[in-house]
């Protein structure tokens, strides 16, 4: 689907079990929220054009406590990516910071906790206080791939 048609579709929660869900980015003037729980099978979600046009996918992604499953994010056509970890709210997200940093995309992932063990202390212009925050670089073909821990 891409972003206008997520917009529109609306159904509530999305269950991820086992595949693979790409998303393709659409201009659009919307901010788009879908949450998805990952199942048994856990996957992929794959963003596909990292290009800044306008229009943002939030992901709001869900694990069941038991769950152990192995999920990836892709994103691809991208640089860099990144996540901070805000520990007043227990809560991660990828692709946005406070610091004022513009994301290298269209799409952020919001999660429960600190799956990565985001610990060291970034300090950042404009920032009142250093940020939990970590960076990945792209692998081959403009692809950054993080694997959530089981």
């Amino acid at each position: 689907m891409n972003l206008s048609e997520l917009h529109g579709w609306n159904h509530g929660l999305l269950g991820l079990d086992g595949g693979t869900i790409v998303f393709n980015h659409a201009i659009s003037e919307t901010v788009t929220i879908l949450p998805v729980e990952i199942r048994p099978g856990g996957g992929s979600l794959i963003f596909n054009d990292a290009a800044k046009r306008g229009g943002t996918l939030l992901v709001h992604l869900m694990r069941p406590r038991q769950s152990h499953d192995c999920v990836q994010l892709v994103f691809q056509n991208c640089a860099r990516q990144f996540a901070c970890y805000d520990p007043m709210m227990d809560m991660t997200l990828v692709g946005l910071v406070p610091d004022g940093d513009k994301p290298d995309g269209w799409t952020a992932v919001r999660l429960n906790g600190n799956p990565w063990r985001i610990d060291h202390p970034v300090a950042s212009e404009g920032a009142r206080a250093p940020i939990l925050k970590r960076e990945w670089q792209a692998v081959e073909h403009d692809t950054v791939i993080l694997r959530l821990p089981a």
